[in-house]
């Protein structure tokens, strides 16, 4: 479902799709999780005590959580240090509902820079914000954002909390039917698990119509201290990132949002503030929502403008990019990927990344790897990987030797993180997960293995055990503890 308004109150809402496998009709009632969009709602909640002087965001998480420790031995991360992701804790894996224990848990967490350093995204971080605000306020952190934010704004269909009570009224989450494989369309939807929260990180379930007045309140600039939630600072990839919020540029317009993604769901939220129009799309699938919420603000902007409205956007899902070419047995053209005598489509994920349908080679992004130069020279399918025709690199890349332990795919039954693959190409160890792709890890000083960016050394960490035949059994991440599947 999508809605498109305006700061005058024009709103028109289109609702599609279907609510569940059984093709009932998706109606304008039915309730879709926004995700991370809610992180925006504890802001306001923070800056509305912050007015009061109940708390200031500069406060120590310590002043409102005093048993809170996490290790690294860096500097105190304060309430803004969390709004903004600038805490240096750990993504968190949610290994079960909203608790305090998973923020207590932190004290086994290592940070790897100074607060407010560098920016990495922490859903845990915002757990332990909601936790914070329930200290200052004396009412548990849904109540909260119900009366200081939904029920101010008159949006009487939304829940601050996802619970089984409410769960007859939710449209059914669904997820791509293999979750130890990249996400291709091929390879169709399932229904996912439910999975509660009450978290501030995201526990917000609403409808397209509800989320409309809550874009006019952000077009407003209505929230107590909405200049200081839109100025912010570059995250790792050079986009602002405010007070729960970030900013872009778009044809000459400040652009303010987020997107959401649960189990099940994802949701797109923009507001074109100098064009005075918004979007929201919410969807009950794993993607979508991003691209409806663009076209629609872009349609809603010409509207305004008197401008022909812009064609549907190309399907960037296809675009192959520099990569046509053979490597080795396989091949890339415009109809997708051909190897060993099959053949099989490709689907973009991230710019170099795609999952393809092809059998023999669904089980790990194909990868598109570069030169010094930038030029494209190989192809990396999880452990393996092929010299274009040009290749002029080297052919061998050592490793330690006890790597060769942890290759290979690890289950669990948390619905946040099913399933990883552990892959060891090119001398590199990396972690494959379907919904955030390849991150690359490093062998820690402390033990284990950290991820890492371009920017350096994550807060996320792994640890293998459980050696049997010399294969590790065994890999836990932020309290997540997989094992590896007999067959993959």
């Amino acid at each position: 479902m999508v809605a498109v308004t305006n700061a005058e109150g024009g709103e028109t809402v289109l609702v599609a799709g279907h609510a569940d496998l059984a093709g009932t009709p998706l109606r304008p009632d039915h309730l879709l999780q926004i995700g991370s969009i809610s992180k925006s709602f504890a802001v306001i909640c923070a800056l509305q005590l912050e007015a009061e002087g109940a708390l200031s965001l500069d406060d120590p998480l310590t002043t409102h959580l005093p048993w809170f420790r996490v290790g690294g031995g860096h500097g105190t991360i304060t309430l803004r240090h969390l709004m903004m992701h600038r805490s240096g804790l750990p993504m968190g894996t949610d290994p079960g509902p909203s608790s305090l224990a998973l923020v207590a848990e932190l004290a086994a967490a290592e940070t790897e820079w100074e607060p407010g350093e560098r920016f990495w995204y922490s859903n845990i971080g915002y757990d332990a914000l909601g936790f914070a605000l329930e200290a200052v306020a004396g009412v548990p952190f849904p109540e909260l954002v119900s009366r200081r934010v939904l029920e101010p704004l008159g949006m009487r269909s939304s829940v601050a909390h996802i619970a089984a009570a409410d769960r007859s009224r939710l449209a059914d989450p669904h997820d791509g039917l293999h979750p130890d494989r990249p996400w291709h369309p091929a390879f169709g939807l399932v229904t996912a698990p439910f999975a509660p929260s009450e978290g501030a990180s995201g526990s917000i379930a609403s409808t397209a119509r509800d989320m409309a007045g809550y874009v006019r309140h952000l077009l407003a600039s209505g929230p107590t201290g909405f200049d200081r939630m839109t100025d912010g600072v570059p995250d790792d990839e050079g986009q602002p990132y405010g007070l729960g919020l970030r900013i872009s540029q778009r044809r000459g317009h400040t652009v303010v949002g987020h997107s959401g993604g649960m189990v099940g769901y994802v949701a797109q939220m923009l507001c074109d503030m100098e064009g005075g129009v918004g979007a929201i799309a919410l969807s009950n699938g794993p993607s979508g929502a991003s691209s409806v919420a663009d076209y629609a603000l872009d349609l809603a902007r010409a509207e305004v403008e008197g401008a022909a409205l812009p064609d549907p956007p190309a399907d960037e899902a296809s675009d192959l990019g520099e990569g046509a070419g053979r490597y080795g047995p396989l091949t890339i053209d415009s109809t997708g990927i051909h190897a060993f005598g099959r053949d099989g489509r490709l689907h973009k994920l991230a710019p170099d990344l795609y999952a393809t349908d092809h059998p023999g080679l669904c089980h790990s992004p194909i990868r598109y790897g570069r030169n010094a130069a930038g030029g494209i020279d190989h192809l990396v399918t999880g452990d393996a990987w092929h010299p274009g025709e040009g290749y002029a690199g080297p052919d061998e890349f050592p490793h330690p030797a006890e790597w060769a332990a942890y290759p290979g795919l690890y289950r669990s039954h948390n619905p946040w993180m099913p399933a990883v693959r552990i892959t060891l190409c090119r001398g590199e160890l990396a972690l494959e997960q379907s919904s955030f792709g390849r991150m690359p890890l490093e062998q820690h000083p402390a033990g284990g293995f950290a991820m890492r960016t371009p920017e350096g050394r994550l807060p996320e960490r792994l640890r293998f055990s459980t050696v049997v035949d010399g294969r590790a059994q065994r890999v836990e991440t932020g309290g997540c503890v997989l094992y590896r599947a007999a067959r993959s």
